[in-house]
């Protein structure tokens, strides 16, 4: 058992105490802390009792003091400098990881935000068709779209990169076993794409066709 430093009083350990216990409470704490002496705020110049592990290293007589101070003309004293910004460069130079460190890293983030685990997670309950959109193959998918159609649009010749889709002529929602095949697919911009909305079954002959046409015309320029 430990007694209080102040006033002897046997110490009682309580469960949100981290470090050793050495006052009985509020009261004899500060009646302690007497013993490191007295400093003035920078701000505001009140005097104040120092104490020991405070984030304002005794130099404010209160959070509000040391706020102010940070955000007034002051500010400046705790802007970075070259000089500071070289320093912290050079203690971090040449610094590297060991594969042991690294490995055990990695490990320890596999499977964090994965399922169940992730905030987001709603009980699986994610469409089974914004999966195969998001999938790899979807993307791959797309890619040779665009790398067939030279990254046009095949209805306005819009060339522009952010603006490209890569459309299903036969829908995919209607004919799953055609959601990978490269030639039910063709590259369209925002703009068309939009134009075609409720429109596919109609226009499936005329994208076809065009397609043949491109491919037929392709292939007279390579023969020429």
């Amino acid at each position: 058992m430990k007694n209080c430093l102040i006033c002897n009083k046997i110490l009682v350990k309580t469960y949100y105490y981290r470090m050793p216990q050495k006052y009985c409470g509020w009261d004899c704490k500060i009646e302690g802390q007497k013993t490191l002496g007295t400093t003035k705020c920078e701000l505001c110049s009140k005097e104040f009792q120092k104490t020991k592990g405070t984030k304002t290293k005794n130099r404010f007589c209160s959070h509000n003091c040391a706020d102010t101070f940070n955000r007034g003309e002051n500010h400046a004293n705790f802007i970075m400098t070259d000089e500071i910004k070289e320093k912290l460069r050079n203690a971090q130079l040449g610094r590297k990881h060991t594969a042991e460190h690294t490995e055990k890293s990695r490990q320890k983030m596999i499977g964090l935000l994965v399922g169940s685990k992730n905030p987001n997670w709603k009980n699986g309950a994610t469409p089974l068709q914004k999966l195969i959109r998001e999938s790899r193959e979807m993307k791959l998918w797309k890619l040779e779209v665009f790398e067939r159609d030279r990254y046009t649009c095949q209805e306005c010749g819009d060339k522009s990169g952010g603006n490209l889709q890569a459309n299903h002529i036969k829908r995919f929602a209607t004919h799953p076993e055609l959601r990978f095949e490269l030639t039910n697919g063709i590259t369209l911009c925002k703009k068309c794409h939009e134009a075609i909305r409720h429109k596919e079954e109609q226009l499936e002959n005329y994208f076809f066709l065009k397609l043949y046409n491109n491919r037929y015309r392709d292939i007279n320029l390579l023969m020429s």
